[in-house]
């Protein structure tokens, strides 16, 4: 909601979700035909993609986002292409610990 507003978040979220669960409906199907081509070495390609999927988050790296007022704190790549500067100050706020997170 951050990136896009709350104005049509539903129908946004479907349709950024809809490739993701499309390639989830088609994976077994997708594997078994693989099975059949290659039989048990398609285990081996199946290993690969989870492993690969282990060590992608494991690569990103926190940079440092100068706060207002001083003070550092630190985010993925991914939050800091959805933050705004309000979320900015209220993350920094509830590192100084004067704010506490809304659950």
């Amino acid at each position: 909601m951050a990136i896009f507003g709350s104005v049509g978040y539903g129908l946004r979220s479907g349709i950024l979700g809809g490739p993701a669960r499309a390639t989830q409906a088609a994976s077994p199907l997708l594997f078994g035909l693989l099975m059949d081509r290659m039989g048990i070495g398609v285990l081996a390609i199946s290993a690969g993609l989870s492993l690969s999927a282990l060590v992608a988050p494991l690569l990103l790296k926190a940079r440092p986002v100068p706060c207002a007022g001083g003070g550092i704190a630190k985010q993925s790549a991914v939050q800091t292409a959805a933050a705004s500067s309000v979320w900015k100050i209220q993350r920094c706020q509830m590192l100084r610990g004067r704010k506490r997170p809304r659950l």
